[in-house]
């Protein structure tokens, strides 16, 4: 069905001429060669489509899909319909990796019959360096992927492609990478998965990058999709896992509505926290508390993350203005 050991590698490109070149080069660079390089152009109006046609004109491995603009997500599942490897991998078109990404990753997968592949990623400018990696592995449950924020991404994965091909990602959400996380783990809640100890993704944060502009809104999206998820749910391990990922995010938002001084909207996120309260099976007191002494989870937030005092103030100031 799929052809053995070869790595579909899905690029979305939307005007990213500035780093297409880096992104594509570290990709045909790597030490492992069973590569399909899939290229989606996503409408670019710059010299995106041009530097592609560059690429595969020197390199066969890579195929391009040129689309109206439509969206990162759309163009993840267009180069998906097309992938035909054993595995499946997205790089977003200003990101890099390092050589030794695809052979690492693939050796966990194989020798650990695992269904997922991950390493560790670093968020950076143009002039991060890769440190010297070194092979080490170990096998993480579903408790570990969903309550490390690090390993929500999917860009830092190899995927086996029997694990994903019924999946799509949603259309038009900045929070997609955690939808299509969770949206796996709900239809395969015995997956298998394995991590790569070193650091082989760099995770490009430009200014105006868009995960530096997600909303409260968009939080509360994500907790209510993940409250529908878990509603039919069996496996009452996977429900509990989710229901405590509902509860951090609903803390964060309740957080930011009692800044706002929205008494009512603090109280619907009361009631939602209340109810995956019940779903707990472990670490249940240190969320009751949090939940009972809101100014409890403040000061582990401003502890924990100094933006957050920041946060605060523009939070106070844009409630002042609306008055």
């Amino acid at each position: 069905m799929y052809k053995e050991n070869l790595i579909s590698v899905i690029v979305p490109v939307f005007n990213t001429e500035e780093y297409l070149n880096r992104c594509l080069d570290s990709i045909i660079n790597s030490t492992y060669k069973e590569l399909e390089i899939i290229g989606v152009d996503d409408g670019s109006t710059d010299c995106s489509p041009e530097i592609l046609e560059q690429y595969a004109s020197i390199d066969n491995r890579i195929t391009i899909i040129h689309q109206d603009n439509q969206g990162g997500s759309v163009a993840r599942n267009k180069g998906l319909e097309s992938a035909v490897g054993e595995y499946v991998c997205f790089i977003d078109s200003d990101d890099w990796i390092h050589e030794q990404f695809f052979t690492y990753l693939h050796r966990a997968i194989t020798e650990n019959a695992a269904d997922i592949a991950l390493c560790d990623f670093k968020r950076c400018d143009e002039s991060y360096l890769f440190p010297q990696p070194k092979y080490d592995c170990e096998n993480l449950s579903i408790y570990n992927l969903m309550t490390n924020q690090n390993y929500k991404n999917f860009v830092n994965k190899l995927f086996r492609h029997t694990v994903i091909s019924n999946e799509h990602f949603m259309s038009g959400k900045v929070i997609e990478d955690a939808i299509y996380i969770i949206d796996i783990l709900t239809k395969n809640p015995n997956v298998r998965i394995v991590k790569v100890n070193c650091t082989l993704y760099a995770y490009f944060q430009r200014s105006g990058s868009l995960v530096s502009g997600i909303s409260v809104d968009l939080v509360r999206h994500l907790a209510d999709y993940t409250m529908q998820k878990l509603v039919n749910l069996e496996d009452e391990n996977l429900k509990g896992i989710l229901a405590e990922d509902v509860i951090k995010r609903m803390l964060y938002v309740r957080y930011y509505y009692l800044l706002k001084k929205e008494r009512i909207a603090a109280a619907e996120c009361n009631e939602v926290i209340r109810s995956m309260l019940t779903l707990l099976s472990h670490r249940k007191v240190k969320y009751v508390v949090l939940y009972l002494i809101p100014e409890l989870y403040r000061q582990f937030r401003l502890r924990n993350d100094p933006s957050m005092k920041t946060f605060e103030k523009n939070v106070k100031s844009s409630a002042h203005h609306c008055l």
